[in-house]
This record gives structure tokens, C-alpha cells and sequence, in this order.
């Protein structure tokens, strides 16, 4: 998404998860235009005020399709496919989930680029990434994978399933059943 948004001429911005950071953060800055996350919280600034509305988010699609004779598949073909996982969740009690996100982030900091704005984001390539961050809301670490094929799909779900076997307190047990 971050090369599209780019190629797009727009500047990606990451922040916390959640809608209200979402809100704050369009309120704060009028230059970004649209948000999103994985929840389908979608925020469009442009005639509009700003904040997620799903049918908003679904007229304007229909807006963009009444504009084109492309059928809505077309539309989206040259964006590269790219693989993902759906939320893992990986039982962590509450009183060690940060010290384990602290220490996944100092095993991977030295080689690869990590972002650490809502957990660690380790950015493998500019099309493979991974998202280990501690739950605001259960006991568990919650982890996000995403690459450009199967393959290194596996390798990075593989590389942090062998981080976190250095913390026992974490059940890996999904993580392990994905592999």
C-alpha cells in the first residue's frame, strides 16, 4: 500500500491503531486526505468531514465506477497482489507482553528497519512486513504478516515464530499451526 500511495503522489503516514487516533490525526493535519485500516475503517476527508462512514466509503466507490467503463475488477489490476494473514492472536499475560514486544524489537532492529509507532513493524522488503504488538484490549500479542508471495510469507511468519520461542509466557500454538 505505502509504494501505491507513493507512486499515487501522496506521503503515507503510520499511525496507532485505532479510529480515534484516525480522527485525531486528520484533525491535526488537513493535508492528509484518506485513512484506513484493516478493520475497514476508512476516513475521507474530501467532501466530506472526515471521519469513517462505510456508506459514505461505498458511494464513493460507486462514484469512481460511474466515472469509467472499466468494470470494478479492472479497476484494481495493476496493484500487485500481495498475501497476508488474517490477526493472530498469541496468548501473552498482560504483565509480560511489553517486555516481550521490547525485546522482539531489540532481536530485529539490527537488520532489518523497524517501526515502532503501535508495537514492531519489521519492514523485511519494501512488499514484506510483520506487526507483533501487544493487545490494548486481551492478553495476547497480536501479529500481521504480509508479502509478495507465499513463500516469503512463510519465511517471515518463520523468522518471528522463532523470536518469540525465546519468551515461554507466549503461546505460539496458532502462529505454529499457520506453518
Amino acid at each position: 500500500l505505502e509504494q501505491e500511495i507513493r507512486k499515487a503522489g501522496g506521503v503515507p503516514q503510520m499511525i496507532p491503531t485505532g479510529h480515534v487516533y484516525f480522527k485525531h490525526a486528520m484533525q491535526a493535519d488537513t493535508s492528509i486526505l484518506l485513512g484506513g485500516e484493516v478493520s475497514s475503517h476508512t476516513f475521507i476527508r474530501d467532501n466530506f468531514y472526515g471521519f469513517d462512514d462505510g456508506l459514505y466509503a461505498s458511494l464513493r466507490v460507486l462514484e469512481l465506477l460511474s466515472r469509467t467503463d472499466k468494470p470494478l475488477s479492472k479497476m484494481f489490476e495493476s496493484i500487485p497482489k500481495t498475501y497476508t494473514t488474517e490477526e493472530i492472536k498469541l496468548h501473552t499475560p498482560d504483565e509480560h507482553k511489553f517486555m516481550v514486544i521490547n525485546g522482539i524489537k531489540r532481536s530485529l532492529q539490527e537488520s532489518w528497519e523497524i517501526i515502532a509507532i503501535d508495537g514492531v513493524r519489521v519492514k523485511f522488503s519494501d512488499s514484506a512486513w510483520a506487526l507483533v504488538r501487544a493487545s490494548n484490549t486481551s492478553s495476547n500479542i497480536t501479529l500481521r504478516f504480509e508479502a509478495e508471495s507465499q513463500a516469503k510469507l512463510k519465511e517471515i511468519m518463520q523468522i518471528i515464530k522463532s523470536r518469540l520461542e525465546e519468551y515461554p509466557v507466549v503461546d505460539s500454538t496458532q502462529l505454529i499451526e499457520l506453518l
